[in-house]
């Protein structure tokens, strides 16, 4: 009978391993996650403090969502899977501006409960044309990094694959460590939950 190399408790191992590696960096960086944590209570709790109405029970929930795709962001970028840690930053985009867009023009909670909701291209435009142009930019062009890491392409191939040379490589089955890539993300995530609750600039 061959060897099993995949199984349930192997895969957990070596998630482990992968923890091991990146704990020292998280600690190094756990004061600027904490500030941005605590950041983000703050302006959880002044809308929680909002007269009740549809768009502050709808951004309330955004915020909810928001923070879910961030911290799961955290989560899996500490496990070495990068790529999919990728995704939930994505979704935690989306969500921002979703967020941006309720809070500049509160009659888009209507379309939220109806699930008539303008989808994420659509959003980025509501914004801009409500005088969010810069904002709305910025979302796009990291969304559209976002969006080249998770298209099945060979560019996306580094996540999943690591080469020694031409002839010799890895496939990465249950993610791996790289420094360079937990570093970025231990750098966005503080800086997306800053964001969250940024005064509107228009």
């Amino acid at each position: 009978m061959a060897k099993k190399r995949y199984t349930l408790e192997k895969l957990r191992e070596h998630t482990e391993s992968i923890r091991n590696a990146t704990r020292p960096l998280i600690s190094d960086s756990s004061n600027d996650l904490d500030n941005a944590i605590r950041a983000f209570e703050v302006g959880f709790c002044e809308l929680e403090g909002e007269a009740s109405s549809l768009s502050r029970s709808v951004r309330l929930l955004l915020a909810t969502r928001f923070f879910n795709h961030v911290y799961s962001t955290l989560l899996l970028s500490e496990a070495g899977l990068v790529a999919d840690a990728v995704g939930c930053e994505r979704a935690a985009l989306e969500t921002l501006a979703a967020f941006r867009l309720v809070s500049v023009a509160a009659e888009y909670a209507t379309t939220y409960e109806t699930e008539d909701f303008p989808r994420p291209v659509e959003v980025r435009k509501c914004l801009e044309e409500l005088g969010l142009t810069a904002e709305a930019r910025q979302i796009r062009e990291l969304y559209a990094s976002a969006c080249g890491v998770l298209h099945v392409s060979r560019a996306s191939e580094q996540w999943n694959t690591r080469w020694a040379s031409e002839g010799s490589g890895a496939l990465l089955l249950g993610g791996t460590f790289t420094e360079t890539d937990y570093r970025e993300m231990l750098r966005f995530i503080p800086a997306l939950l800053h964001w969250f609750f940024q005064p509107l600039d228009r």
